[in-house]
């Protein structure tokens, strides 16, 4: 397993929790394209900016590949 960061104020048995950490790795993989707006800056308010149009053809086609593998049925 991954060495689990010191990171302070978080529960280390946190850490541990792949949800957790599945769902930080998301955060900070989009956190780059987070704009704040100059009049909201001290609120933490803005905007996601686009991701781009072949980043959202990937993820379109790997959603299509996952749920075309759901209706494939294999017979016995």
């Amino acid at each position: 397993m991954d060495e689990l960061p010191d990171i302070p104020g978080v529960d280390p048995e946190l850490l541990k929790d792949p949800v957790f950490r599945r769902l930080m790795a998301e955060g900070l993989a989009i956190q780059d394209r987070f704009a704040a707006e100059p009049i909201y800056a001290r609120t933490g308010k803005g905007y996601l900016k686009s991701a781009g149009v072949s980043e959202i053809k990937a993820v379109k086609e790997k959603l299509k590949a996952a749920s075309e593998s759901i209706l494939v049925r294999e017979d016995p």
